[in-house]
């Protein structure tokens, strides 16, 4: 009876054990989903359409990137996004006529108007038939960059909005190349 009682003891221990390390092993393997919201790109050298025009590209290639299988299965943070749109409109309603205006010390407080843990923010001059563009995706929370990315783009701004585009939101997804 007594080796039986012991088996039945060590039985349940192992696995207990072999429970817990699986559930341990399981919510470290889970990723948190983020947020994301998009601000217009701050322009200088372009018109403001043609900022907003980039930041539309911008959302719409970060929206294919997320949703496609390798970035799903690339082990990087996982994202939402919000609805560029809704975002600027809640913008313009605590009085931010222009959200490509937007101070970077405020970006943060997006999320406390906005429920975003993330938002993607930068600007985009052009100088010399060359543009500069600067992104980077900021925790709403604490204000820390996740990451950030400074591209140059020499060619017109179709080239910009159809390539350059593809190529910043990659980097600034995956990380720098």
């Amino acid at each position: 009876m007594k080796p039986i009682l012991l088996f039945l003891c060590v039985f349940s221990i192992c696995i207990h054990c072999s429970c817990s390390s699986q559930s341990k092993t399981s919510s470290r393997n889970e990723k948190k989903i983020f947020r994301l919201g998009i601000i217009t790109l701050k322009p200088k050298g372009i018109s403001d359409s043609e900022a907003s025009s980039l930041s539309y590209r911008l959302q719409t290639v970060i929206g294919e990137i997320i949703k496609s299988e390798k970035y799903q299965n690339s082990g990087k943070d996982s994202y939402i996004l919000i609805d560029r749109s809704k975002l600027d409109k809640l913008l313009k309603q605590h009085n931010i006529e222009n959200p490509a205006s937007l101070p970077d010390s405020l970006a943060t407080e997006v999320g406390t108007i906005y429920p975003v843990d993330r938002v993607v923010l930068g600007n985009i001059y052009l100088v010399n038939k060359t543009y500069h563009i600067s992104v980077r995706i900021v925790n709403v929370e604490n204000g820390l960059i996740i990451n950030s990315l400074q591209h140059e783009h020499k060619g017109s701004f179709d080239s910009l909005q159809s390539i350059g585009i593809k190529d910043i939101t990659e980097k600034l997804l995956y990380g720098k190349k």
